[in-house]
């Protein structure tokens, strides 16, 4: 299972924190640009290609210690680079977006997206189809991969958007799940006990 981390924040040290912490990749939200995103990308790999300090024994690793190129390399190879579309804005710019060198995936945050483009909860709106298309554009023209959020109760426009292409399809968070289950305990327990005594 592969930890992937929704960062509250585009902050150097928080991205460093969730990756020192075990993640094996960030996803940012919020992107509006291009420098937006090869900041994220400096923040998440080691020199030369980023800023990100070592840090000695991190989890990946199992808290062994390894030559620091060597460890540094193989870290760098396996943490994804996720940048969230979520406006207007980032739209404009997302094949500026996607042609960041260290950028995996462009990951569409449907929800926020129809909000900010005036369509709050319209999932299926012909501007959501639309930015679905140019956001695969970009990503097949820069070897990229697409990913699909906030579709989870609406599986066959999510299924539209595989079938266009998207190759990472968000079905929920570690929060709703929780929820899911412990509702679906709870349900389980109310009816077991609220059936009447056998006699």
């Amino acid at each position: 299972m592969t930890p992937f981390v929704r960062v509250p924040s585009l902050a150097p040290d928080c991205i460093a924190r969730v990756l020192d912490g075990g993640a094996l990749g960030v996803i940012a939200p919020h992107v509006q640009g291009a420098d937006e995103a090869a900041r994220v990308v400096r923040a998440a790999k080691y020199p030369p290609s980023g800023s990100r300090s070592f840090t000695a024994a991190l989890p990946h690793l199992r808290f062994r210690s390894f030559p620091g190129a060597e460890a540094g390399a193989a870290i760098d190879a396996a943490t994804m680079v996720v940048i969230m579309i979520e406006s207007a804005v980032a739209l404009e710019a997302v094949d500026a977006i996607a042609a960041v060198d260290g950028v995996d995936m462009l990951f569409i945050g449907t929800n926020d997206l129809c909000a900010e483009l005036g369509i709050p909860g319209q999932l299926d709106h012909p501007l959501i189809r639309q930015a679905y298309a140019a956001c695969m554009r970009a990503c097949e023209v820069n070897g990229k991969h697409l990913g699909i959020g906030g579709l989870n109760a609406h599986p066959a426009l999510a299924a539209e958007f595989v079938e266009l292409g998207a190759r990472y399809v968000s079905t929920g968070t570690d929060l709703s799940f929780l929820a899911t289950g412990a509702a679906s305990r709870a349900r389980q327990m109310r009816e077991r006990f609220s059936a009447p005594p056998h006699t």
